[in-house]
């Protein structure tokens, strides 16, 4: 099976390589238009536009999330099996140090990244997406946060752009071109431009991890600690920070040396 895919004409691989994100749209489209239907109907507010509706039914838009990601995993999981069958896989696994050092560095990273990208000013130049994460994320009821930013969505995330994105990319055009692809997909996916640089380069970690690792296990555990870290590093520096003006500094320097350290971990070769 793996040779008949390589024999593949250039349209056939394009659309192999685009099928699992359009899969994830398609799901996206067809459960965001359900939930906004429903919560019409429900507030009576059949007419009102989609940002009328996400205020006025708390939680709505964390509904969808988790209501699309299932929704992809569910109707995607055979295809990913298949996908272990047709495409290259690598034959090794990580322990559980590996993997633990790879979810310390994604959330240190990630925090990193997004703390440089908003002091830098170029979220500022972005202003309608401060906004948008404000009414999607904040107040909203933690546990369903977790469920659908922390478990649901980086599960279906890993199986769509490093299980099967990044495997078919890399089986046609090898690993650096497969990463970049699969990377680039991941950060149009999120549909505006600070997400998309921020989704672009941990799209790439992602990729790297899953390559290293040889599976998604560990870059869907990176990619949950990645997010799980989002949640709560805003109210850890606050306290930081309130606690010393050099609190927050000082754990943005604890976040970089993390970064090296487990950077060394997962990069070292043992003799």
């Amino acid at each position: 099976m793996k040779q008949e895919a390589r024999r593949k004409n250039l349209p056939g691989k394009i659309w192999d390589v685009l099928y699992p994100t359009a899969a994830l749209v398609l799901c996206m489209l067809i459960i965001t238009m359900a939930a906004l239907m429903l919560a019409g109907w429900i507030t009576g507010k059949q007419s009102a536009d989609s940002r009328e509706l996400m205020e006025a039914v708390p939680g709505l838009s964390l509904w969808v999330s988790g209501g699309f990601y299932g929704a992809a995993l569910l109707t995607q999981r055979k295809q990913y099996a298949l996908d272990a069958l047709q495409f290259d896989e690598p034959e090794k696994r990580w322990r559980a140090k590996k993997t633990a050092a790879a979810c310390f560095l994604a959330a240190a990273l990630g925090h990193l990244l997004s703390t440089g990208m908003e002091y830098s000013g170029f979220m500022e130049l972005f202003p309608g997406y401060s906004r948008q994460a404000a009414a999607a994320f904040e107040g909203q009821n933690l546990l369903l946060l977790i469920a659908a930013t922390v478990v649901l969505g980086p599960a279906a995330e890993e199986m769509i752009f490093r299980g099967m994105t990044y495997r078919r990319a890399r089986s046609y055009a090898g690993p650096l071109w497969g990463a970049l692809i699969s990377s680039l997909l991941f950060g149009l996916y999120h549909g505006n431009m600070v997400q998309f640089v921020y989704s672009f380069l941990m799209g790439l970690l992602f990729a790297a991890i899953c390559q290293n690792s040889g599976g998604i296990l560990a870059s869907a555990a990176a990619h949950s600690a990645a997010n799980l870290w989002a949640i709560f590093s805003t109210p850890v520096f606050g306290w930081l920070q309130g606690l010393s003006p050099v609190g927050a500094p000082a754990g943005l320097a604890l976040e970089g040396a993390l970064v090296c350290v487990c950077g060394w971990i997962l990069l070292r070769k043992r003799p």
